[in-house]
């Protein structure tokens, strides 16, 4: 199988050659459409430095972009409060900590 053109390679390839015998004599090709994907909204959201210095380290350590990053965490949150019984529910530590410390019972 031949490397897939980049972007820029095919535009160069299709600005330098005559594509119109190909075109006249080319058959329909079937096109399968890309899976349906939601439509994403998008919003600004006013941080303070530190806390977007921290999801750019956080970024940066997973190889991706801050965007991904906070759709993420915010994916996570809703998923947690639309199924927070649910055994595939995300719950932070901190909840699970502050769980445990109220519901310790005493050492014998």
């Amino acid at each position: 199988m031949e490397d897939a053109m980049t972007e820029q390679e095919m535009i160069n390839y299709l600005k330098d050659n005559d594509l119109s015998n190909l075109i006249r004599t080319g058959e329909p090709a079937e096109v399968t459409p890309p899976a349906a994907r939601e439509i994403m909204a998008v919003r600004t959201v006013r941080l303070p430095t530190s806390v977007y210095d921290e999801l750019l380290k956080v970024a940066e350590e997973q190889q991706i972009g801050t965007s991904v990053l906070m759709r993420q965490i915010i994916e996570q949150w809703v998923a947690a409060r639309q199924a927070p019984y649910k055994a595939e529910a995300v719950v932070p530590v901190a909840e699970l900590v502050e769980f445990l410390n109220r519901t310790a019972r005493p050492a014998a």
